[in-house]
Formats: structure tokens, sequence, C-alpha cells
């Protein structure tokens, strides 16, 4: 029986959620519930599903989550502006070599007939280095087709060691912290059917407040909530005198979690509160069986593809306080304009040449 690719249906729905479940490559961001976000998360894009299935009779070989999107310059396979998750191979893909190629093969070649099928300029994909087969070299087959390696880093920490050991594993400064923040926060994990609207309209309340303005549709608030509930999700709480003063919101799939976002009471100032929200994190993830923890992008410096800000780079080194190592996040993006290229490559080689005389970051 030869290999076949379908577009996704709701019918397939239970198909797909079986592969994410049992797949190597899959995470949170492959699951129904992700793509159902992120469509939702920008409005202006007008994101449309065409995702797609690799099967042979029956039995479904691998996932594509692809979403169509209208930015202002024209058409992109992306997810929310973004790097969307790469094709994803069941654990019956890995049998062999020869069968993992030709499941590749037909996934990959499908996602270009559908890109020229839109008029696509650009494609990005990225690995999550929360999925078992992360190290591997998944980027080869779309580096063979001409894709361009626009990886980044993020930090991970194992959560194998005991409370101590990462407590150890922290910066000086944050160890400090985390102390100071245990004699000011009362800190406390949502998770589950048991956690009440009105707590989890708190953080949405406070995520406005933080930011000054409303960031996103409601539909993703109400998504979040129900992830929270259905145990997708976990929402932890900082609070002081019995008013909450920080929220950090963690995505939960298979072994693996990751820091989705965060926001602090502008009123807080000073005080510590993103540590208090991020051990809290750490310590309820451990005592509930996770193994590792994405905490976040890790931007150095200037790249040829990306240049940060002063304010992500502060970020990031943030975020590498609090111990973990840095592991790559494996990003492509395939190009079906010529025209476009040049324009993405002159903008960005113009940004990294401007960025040459300022002081790189020692702070690593």
């Amino acid at each position: 029986m030869s290999l076949e690719v379908i577009p996704f249906s709701p019918g397939l729905s239970e198909a797909w959620g079986a592969l994410c479940g049992e797949s190597p490559d899959a995470w949170f961001w492959h699951t129904r519930e992700w793509l159902d976000y992120s469509v939702a998360y920008r409005p202006d894009l007008q994101a449309r599903e065409r995702s797609l299935l690799v099967v042979e009779g029956s039995r479904v070989h691998a996932v594509a989550p692809l979403l169509v999107e209208r930015h202002p310059h024209g058409v992109e396979l992306s997810f929310g502006g973004g790097h969307g998750p790469a094709l994803a191979l069941g654990a019956a893909g890995g049998a062999s070599d020869g069968l993992r190629r030709r499941v590749e093969d037909a996934g990959w070649q499908a996602v270009d007939g559908i890109a020229r099928e839109e008029g696509a300029l650009r494609a990005r994909f990225a690995w999550s280095p929360l999925a078992p087969s992360a190290q591997q070299q998944h980027l080869l087959p779309l580096l063979a087709r001409g894709a361009v390696d626009t990886s980044l880093a993020t930090q991970v920490i194992d959560l194998g060691p005991s409370l101590n050991a990462l407590e150890r594993g922290m910066r000086k400064g944050h160890r400090a912290d985390v102390k100071r923040a245990g004699s000011l926060f009362t800190v406390e994990v949502l998770h589950g059917p048991q956690v009440a609207h009105e707590r989890l309209a708190a953080y949405q309340a406070m995520h406005a407040r933080a930011a000054g303005r409303v960031t996103r549709a409601q539909a993703t608030f109400d998504m979040m909530f129900d992830w929270v509930r259905q145990g997708l999700a976990a929402l932890v709480e900082a609070s002081q005198d019995g008013q909450p003063v920080g929220f950090a919101l963690l995505f939960l799939h298979g072994a693996g979690a990751y820091y989705g976002s965060g926001c602090t009471d502008p009123d807080a100032g000073d005080l510590p509160v993103g540590h208090a929200l991020q051990w809290g994190a750490i310590t309820w993830l451990r005592e509930h069986g996770y193994a590792r923890y994405e905490i976040g992008w890790q931007q150095y410096g200037p790249l040829p593809h990306d240049v940060p800000s002063a304010k992500e780079v502060n970020i990031a080194r943030f975020k590498r306080g609090f111990g973990g190592q840095p592991l790559p996040l494996h990003r492509a993006e395939r190009y079906y304009d010529a025209a476009f290229y040049r324009q993405v490559a002159a903008e960005r080689t113009e940004a990294y040449a401007a960025s040459l005389s300022q002081p790189a970051d020692a702070g690593v």
C-alpha cells in the first residue's frame, strides 16, 4: 500500500490527536488546541488552516500543521506571524530509516505544493526542544530543499535533580531573590477542573493592566482557561496579603513544560515577583513528574538572521539565571519568491551590520 497525503478534516481529529500523543517529534504546538488558538491569536492575519496528514491505508504516519496567513507583504505559511510546528512522524515512522525518508519526502513535497497553490512567499517551521526526538537532525530534509537555517537557542531546565541542586544551579543573585520572595509572597498553582473562573479572570485583568491594553482576543483567553481546567496548562499565581501580584502560564505536554507568558502588577515595583513565579513553577513541575522546563529563548546578541533589542537580551539573561542549559531551537525558512528573499536578506544584512558598532553583551 502506498503513502498518500490528505487534507485535515474534523473527522480526523481523533487520529490527529493520537499521533500527537505517540509521536517523538510532536509537542503541544502540534495539537488541535494550539492550531485553534493560533487561528484566533492574530485576526488581522486572516489565518486559514491547510493542515495535512501522511497516511498509508488507515494508518496515519505524520501530521503537518499548516496555517495560511495574510501579512502586509503577502501570504505566508506561518503561525501567528511566526514559525509554525514542523512535520511530526508517528512512532511507527521511526521503524526504519527508509520509511521515515519516504514519509518526510511525501510530507514536505505536499507542503511545498500547498505553498505554491496559495502563492506563499515563505514558510517558517520550528522544532520544539521538548519533543523526545528534538536533537535529531530534522532540519536536514528542509535544508536539502533549499531552506534557510534560522535557528536560535532556548534555555531548558532538567527537573531531575533535587530542589537543593536546582537552587544551587541558579545565579547567586537569583538564589537571594528567591529566598526573599519566599518571605513576601504566597505561590499557588492553579490546575485542573476545580479552578474557579474568577481566579483565571484575575490573570486576564492583570495581563491587560501590565500591558496597558487588551492585547488579544477574548477567545484566546477562553481557550487558555479551558486548558488549565483540562490539565493542558497550569497558572502560577503569586499573591501578597491575599491579593495577586503576578501570574505565569505554563503549557504542559508529555514530560515537558513551557513558560508561555507572565504578567506582574505594575505597582509591585522592584519586588521579586518573577523569581517567586519561576521558583514556584519549577517546584510544582518537579513534584508533578515533569522532566524538563523550557523557560525561554536565549538571545545573547545579534545574529545575521536575528538582531534582538536590548530588552530581549536582558530578558534572556534573566531567564538564564534560573539555571538549566541552552539547547538548539531548530528553525528553518523556505522561500518561494526570489524578490521577497532578496528583500528579507537585505533588511537582515543591514540590521546585523548596524549592530556591529554596538558593544557585545558580556553576560553570557
